[in-house]
């Protein structure tokens, strides 16, 4: 893994990808939280970066939504992202950078 290598991943079908994620509601003047829930890499993420965000199928939205975590709790195994790689230039990312 060469964390100086910039990479753009992108759906393999050139579909947005639902990633699964939580929050909660602001209170008092505290701003909304919300957060992407990750998991340990496999297949090809695995050889980029050791963790990988929960992508979730979009007819599993439904189901995700219901916030039944009994129900959604087989949607948080681990499993291979329908994505590719491409490099990108290391300018990507840097501040200095227009």
């Amino acid at each position: 893994m060469n964390s100086a290598l910039k990479y753009l991943p992108h759906e393999s079908q050139q579909n947005p990808m639902l990633l699964a994620g939580i929050w909660e509601p602001a209170a008092n003047d505290a701003p909304l939280s919300f957060s992407i829930l990750t998991q340990g890499a496999v297949g090809v993420v695995a050889s980029v970066h050791d963790r990988q965000p929960i992508v979730l199928r979009w007819a599993d939205l439904p189901l995700w939504l219901s916030g039944e975590l009994s129900q959604i709790s087989p949607l948080l195994m681990p499993a291979p992202l329908p994505v590719r790689f491409h490099f990108v230039s290391s300018r990507v990312g840097n501040v200095r950078e227009d």
